[in-house]
C-alpha cells in the first residue's frame, strides 16, 4: 500500500467511529516493505484502529492505543522485535494525537507520524504541547492530509448530543455558610 492509501484508511475508521457515536479518529501503524519503480515507498499496514472508549467504557481507547495493541499482537504472533518494528514504522491518523497518545508514540520509539488536522485542545504535537521536542526526541512529523475532511467529521460529531457523555452532577441546595469573627 502506499501513503495515499493509508491515509484514506484513517479516514474510512474514523467514519466508522463517527457512526457508532466515538470522536471520529482513525489510526493506521505501517511498516516500510518494499520501493515502487517510481520511488514511492509500498508499506504494510501492522495495525490500525479507531476510537472507541464509548464502547469500552475505557477513556483511554484512542485510535493510536488501538493501533498499538494491534502491533503488539503482530509482533508476538510473527516472533518479531518489538522495539525494531516500532523504530521502523510510521504512525497515521487523521487528528493530531493528544498529549496522551504523544507521549506513548515518543515512547515506542516512532519515528514519523503523519496527522490530517491540528488537536488545539488537546493536540500533543504542537497544538497544545510539543511533546517529543519537551522531551528532546527528534519525530519527523508530516501535517495537513485531508485536514479538511477531518474537521468536518469532527463538526458532525460535536455539533449531535453525545448519548454515552455522563450525566451531569447537579448542587442543589447547598448554602455557603460564611464564619464571621
Amino acid at each position: 500500500m502506499l501513503i495515499e492509501d493509508l491515509k484514506r484508511r484513517t479516514l474510512n475508521l474514523a467514519k466508522v467511529s463517527l457512526s457508532e457515536g466515538e470522536v471520529p479518529v482513525g489510526c493506521v501503524i505501517a511498516r516500510a516493505v518494499a520501493w515502487t519503480s517510481d520511488q514511492k515507498c509500498s508499506y504494510e499496514t501492522i495495525g490500525e484502529g479507531r476510537n472507541c472508549p464509548n464502547a469500552t467504557k475505557n477513556p483511554t481507547r484512542h485510535a493510536e492505543f488501538e493501533a498499538v495493541d494491534q502491533v503488539l499482537e503482530f509482533c508476538r504472533r510473527s516472533n518479531l522485535n518489538l522495539e525494531e518494528i516500532f523504530q521502523n514504522s510510521i504512525l497515521i491518523v487523521n487528528v493530531e494525537p493528544c498529549i496522551m497518545c504523544a507521549g506513548a508514540i515518543v515512547r515506542l520509539g516512532i519515528p514519523r507520524v503523519v496527522y490530517g488536522c491540528s488537536n488545539p485542545r488537546f493536540g500533543g504535537f504542537g497544538s497544545v504541547l510539543d511533546v517529543p521536542k519537551s522531551l528532546d526526541v527528534d519525530i519527523m512529523v508530516e501535517v495537513g492530509y485531508a485536514g479538511d475532511e477531518s474537521i468536518e467529521l469532527l463538526k458532525t460529531f460535536y455539533a449531535c448530543e453525545n448519548p454515552n457523555a455522563p450525566n451531569p452532577i447537579k448542587k442543589e441546595g447547598r448554602k455557603i455558610i460564611k464564619n464571621d469573627k
